[in-house]
């Protein structure tokens, strides 16, 4: 029996390594092979549901996360995974149901957060996304994606102290991230503050010039603006 589990582990191991080499199609028939020395267990089917989720297949994918979660209630990643299949294919209220069942078991997972503030936007339930935002925030300060789709839903709102607000933090949380900076001009400049936008454009350029289309894509209107173009102009050419 030893020799089993051993040669089974090793099998999930290899599995594990090829899922980080993003060779999923492989890792599936790897994960597979567990069977031939123990029973299925619910860990080995969830695993095999994200790699067809990688794949894009996403009725296999939740085939093997509703396998993983009748073995195993109580394993998040599983209910979790059902709901990014449901998200996939734009069902975004049953992604939540689900979303939410995952959140239950892990209530300080931020990635879990982050999928529920993204449907609920989807799903135009504004308030609830900005709370679930702030909840990723606060949980990963380091997400810059989530800082920056929380301040997005301030700005569409026309809350452009709030949004420069919550930019001001994630410049604080990651001062090396050009993406804030060059958003954060975009608001102030947004806002008539023009001089503090300046300097926030010269910080982005100073982290990284190359990134300057950030701002255009935001503000396309910038592009006619001749002293940040001669700003940008400075730092890449």
């Amino acid at each position: 029996i030893l020799i089993k589990d051993s040669f089974a582990s090793a099998y999930f191991n290899k599995g594990n390594a090829l899922v980080n080499l993003e060779k999923y199609a492989e890792a599936i028939e790897v994960y597979r092979q567990t069977f031939e020395y123990e029973q299925p267990n619910a860990d080995t089917y969830c695993a095999i549901g994200e790699c067809y989720e990688k794949l894009e297949q996403m009725d296999d994918a939740r085939a093997f996360y509703k396998k993983s979660v009748k073995m195993d209630s109580k394993l998040a990643d599983a209910w979790f995974g059902i709901g990014v299949t449901l998200d996939f294919e734009e069902r975004y209220f049953e992604a939540l149901h689900f979303y939410k069942k995952a959140l239950d078991l892990d209530i300080a997972n931020a990635d879990y957060w982050f999928a529920i503030a993204d449907a609920e936007y989807k799903l135009g339930r504004i308030v609830e996304a900005e709370e679930a935002y702030e909840k990723v925030v606060e949980l990963n300060p380091l997400d810059v994606d989530a800082w920056l789709d929380y301040s997005s839903i301030l700005y569409e709102q026309e809350k452009l102290v709030e949004a420069i607000e919550v930019m001001t933090q994630a410049i604080k949380n990651n001062p090396e991230a050009a993406e804030l900076y060059y958003r954060m001009v975009a608001y102030l400049f947004a806002k008539g503050d023009y001089n503090e936008a300046l300097n926030h454009l010269e910080m982005a350029l100073a982290s990284d010039p190359e990134k300057h289309y950030i701002l255009f894509d935001y503000l396309p209107q910038l592009q006619q603006n001749k002293v940040i173009v001669d700003i940008i102009n400075k730092y890449t050419r």
